[in-house]
């Protein structure tokens, strides 16, 4: 069965954070968790960082993108990295995560790119997850 449009984008986007995001071990490359930092020896989940699909819900905003996605341990949300990334440490971590990789002003441009389809509101809180990086580069 052919796979939709937007399963092979957010295949192609797992693909490239798996390759971007990695350290080299005895076993090769492996990404690294956003959540607690260790190489990832399964099939990584990858999750939505500051932009969640709730949030955008019904904006046609695409979330699937490196400036809000990564990858952590597997397990969906009885997963313990992937629980612990839906929470507001794990968040954090998953930022950090994204602005060590891209830099603050990448996240940001994306987060205001957004401001026509997003609530104000919705902006200036996005934009309050990120603001203690703005000198981080």
């Amino acid at each position: 069965m052919a796979k939709s449009l937007s399963e092979q984008s957010r295949i192609q986007l797992k693909l490239s954070l798996f390759y971007e995001r990695s350290i080299i071990t005895t076993y090769g490359l492996r990404p690294i968790c956003a959540v607690c930092g260790l190489a990832i020896y399964e099939d990584p989940d990858m999750h939505e960082a500051i932009m969640t699909r709730a949030v955008v819900q019904g904006s046609g905003v695409d979330i699937m993108v490196k400036q809000n996605c990564v990858l952590v341990h597997p397990g969906g949300s009885s997963g313990k990295c992937h629980s612990k990334a839906q929470t507001k440490e794990g968040r954090r971590l998953c930022i950090e995560h994204i602005i060590y990789y891209l830099g603050y002003n990448s996240v940001r441009q994306w987060i205001e790119s957004l401001a026509e389809q997003l609530s104000p509101i919705t902006i200036r809180e996005r934009l309050s997850f990120i603001e203690e990086y703005r000198d981080a580069e």
